[in-house]
């Protein structure tokens, strides 16, 4: 079972028991919306865990200093990749590499929530993804979602835009980062 399928499944679940929540009456609905919150917790914590603990570290200092200097709130996306997953990335046109960071363990999909408490999924908030990019250039992450002095939108060559991409690469080429995941005990699957 892939991925894809596995989050589909997860994501029908939950549903479910919202709506049967829902269906309980207006009482039910706060134990709905807390139910959902737990379950992304939970999703964004064994996210943060697939990352490679460098990168890990670097994640929480960037969302720290985010929250902190900006006020931004941020949501812990895809992390780690089979190859699977990243062929159909490929595929679809959200990614432009087979040999992605994603791989091993060292790139995010970092979300930034708008001021309306909701993750910004889509890109509208431009300004916060820009604010999000240069604090991760200055922690040592890479982006490719804008060119950082101009703050002009950079494209995937499908015309995507991943706004949300960032890689961690601690001063390491594709195949160090690689060479050094695997003698670590990585795996790429």
């Amino acid at each position: 079972m892939t991925s894809t399928m596995k989050r589909t499944l997860i994501l029908l679940a939950v549903g479910a028991v919202v709506a049967v929540l829902l269906y309980r009456g207006p009482v039910a609905v706060d134990e709905a919306i807390a139910f959902v919150m737990r379950a992304l917790g939970k999703k964004e914590a064994a996210n943060r865990a697939a990352l490679v603990p460098e990168a890990r570290e670097a994640l929480d200092q960037l969302r720290s200093v985010l929250e902190e200097r900006h006020g931004i709130d941020t949501l812990i996306g895809q992390t780690k990749r089979t190859v699977a997953d990243q062929a159909g990335a490929q595929a679809v046109g959200r990614s432009d590499t087979a040999d992605s960071w994603h791989l091993l363990g060292r790139a995010v999909d970092l979300y930034v929530y708008g001021p309306d408490g909701k993750p910004d999924m889509d890109g509208r908030h431009t300004d916060r993804y820009l604010t999000m990019h240069r604090e991760a250039a200055a922690l040592g992450w890479r982006g490719i979602a804008f060119d950082l002095a101009t703050g002009k939108k950079k494209y995937l060559s499908s015309g995507k835009w991943d706004g949300g991409h960032l890689e961690y690469r601690g001063g390491l080429t594709f195949a160090a980062a690689r060479t050094a995941y695997l003698a670590g005990g990585g795996k790429i699957t």
